[in-house]
């Protein structure tokens, strides 16, 4: 099989501010460049890797019927199909 590692995990948040910080102070993450997407959001670094990629679908409440933490993809890095 071709596949070396996992790459990133994509989140969709309400609350990106509060992900940016905790991402930040506890697992020591940092923000970096991103794309020039149309929509807002943040890409967190390992170093000079982005691992964490944050879509932010805008502001929801903390507690929510409609959960605001989504996983929306996660993506591997392969030498093959």
């Amino acid at each position: 099989m071709g596949i070396q590692r996992l790459d990133h995990v994509n989140l969709r948040t309400g609350q990106l501010s509060a992900m940016l910080q905790w991402y930040g102070d506890v697992l020591g993450l940092h923000s970096g460049p991103r794309p020039d997407f149309p929509f807002a959001g943040a890409w967190l670094y390992a170093g000079d890797v982005a691992v964490i990629h944050l879509i932010d679908i805008g502001c929801l409440p903390a507690i929510s019927s409609d959960a605001s933490l989504r996983l929306e993809h996660f993506s591997l890095a392969a030498t093959d199909i």
